[in-house]
């Protein structure tokens, strides 16, 4: 009896040692694509676009260290800005290569720290964009598509936004799949430290 005891001990640990080991991969990569709520201060970042004069102006929030804003950002500069509006980057975080790949393909960039993002803009999740009117009024603020992970160009909504807002129709907000931005909001996703 003893004997059954302990090996059934045993099966029971390799049984949550193989949960453990499986959950944690699988954790990591659904984490990879987490659905945020744009909570972003859309008035005070209004002030980025201070010497743009277009009648609306899209500004993209780019993550410096975040995989899907580098997807992101490779379809973007493939796309190239829109002559109708005024485009603007704005990289939280720092990456140079980035930063010279946005201007090469013609668009304005800026970029500021991860920390006063948080702290002062509340932009707590990465990439997004917001469609500005010229009063400052913001038409859209949210994410780019439905999909998780988008495959391809074809699944980034961005072109429809922006078409149908600075046409005077509204658009339910998208999603934000990506990165976690700020300390306190990663160590609030992720109270573990397996993805930041």
């Amino acid at each position: 009896m003893k004997k059954f005891l302990q090996s059934e001990t045993i099966k029971i640990i390799l049984a949550c040692l193989w949960f453990v080991l499986v959950a944690i991969p699988i954790g990591f990569m659904m984490g990879q694509h987490q659905a945020f709520k744009s909570y972003t201060k859309t008035t005070d970042l209004a002030i980025f676009k201070k010497n743009l004069t277009a009648k609306f102006t899209t500004l993209h929030l780019i993550g410096s260290d975040c995989l899907c804003s580098q997807k992101l950002s490779d379809y973007l500069i493939q796309r190239k800005p829109l002559k109708a509006i005024e485009e603007l980057i704005l990289i939280v975080g720092n990456n140079h290569l980035l930063k010279q790949k946005f201007i090469s393909a013609g668009f304005n960039v800026e970029e500021i720290s991860p920390k006063l993002a948080a702290s002062k803009y509340s932009i707590k999740a990465l990439p997004q964009m917001i469609v500005y009117d010229e009063r400052n009024t913001t038409l859209y603020s949210g994410g780019y598509t439905n999909k998780r992970a988008p495959a391809s160009s074809e699944d980034y909504d961005d072109l429809k936004i922006i078409e149908q807002v600075t046409h005077g129709y509204s658009q339910t907000e998208r999603p934000v799949f990506g990165c976690a931005n700020g300390r306190d909001f990663r160590n609030k996703m992720d109270p573990i430290g397996i993805k930041y």
